[in-house]
């Protein structure tokens, strides 16, 4: 985090305390979107233990890194024989189906704005906000994201801001109070999270 990042967040009591308790790691930047969902899709609501095991299962059942076409010329059986579920198998197929034409494999994604990779990748039966905010802030390093929908960063305002409510109203407060923030949300979002593995 650069020090302009630093005084610009420290204009937020509670994240310039933060800033002095937490030390983020750099972010290591990629293109390979279509693994990134493919993990996530496969973590998804497991633990890092279970996912993790899961994982390694299925990157010897389909030979090292996954590709569109590997993980289409898979079964659904092949798939829930290392643990993945119904589900996500699916989920799983509808990744490879769109990673899987020329026009979205070619797509720069590095140059597109946050609203367009949003765009582009929910339309995607099975990838949701969460997962693509995630993959917009740990994979292509965009610096202005805030997970409104994420439980840690939710939990963690809440503490942080006394906040109240739920749903749509939670979501509005919490907005209001990163609007500040921007254009470094995620530099925030990622100090919220890595404050509550502190504790």
């Amino acid at each position: 985090m650069t020090e302009e990042i630093r005084v610009h967040l420290a204009q937020d009591v509670e994240l310039a305390r933060l800033i002095e308790t937490v030390d983020l790691h750099e972010i290591e930047k990629g293109d390979d979107i279509f693994g990134s969902l493919v993990s996530s899709i496969i973590s998804q609501q497991l633990s890092v233990k279970a996912a993790a095991t899961i994982y390694k299962r299925f990157e010897q059942l389909i030979g090292g890194l996954p590709t569109p076409e590997k993980l289409l010329a898979l079964t659904e059986d092949e798939l829930r024989s290392v643990g993945i579920s119904r589900q996500k198998t699916g989920y799983l197929y509808n990744i490879a189906d769109f990673f899987s034409l020329e026009e979205n494999r070619q797509l720069p994604w590095r140059e597109l704005e946050d609203t367009e990779v949003l765009k582009k990748l929910v339309s995607i039966k099975g990838v949701g906000e969460w997962t693509v905010h995630m993959i917009m802030i740990f994979r292509l390093g965009r610096e202005d994201v805030l997970p409104v929908g994420d439980l840690g960063i939710q939990n963690g305002m809440v503490k942080l801001y006394g906040l109240e409510g739920k749903g749509k109203e939670l979501h509005k407060k919490m907005k209001e109070i990163a609007a500040p923030w921007a254009p470094y949300r995620s530099y925030a979002s990622r100090l919220i999270w890595k404050s509550l593995d502190n504790e």
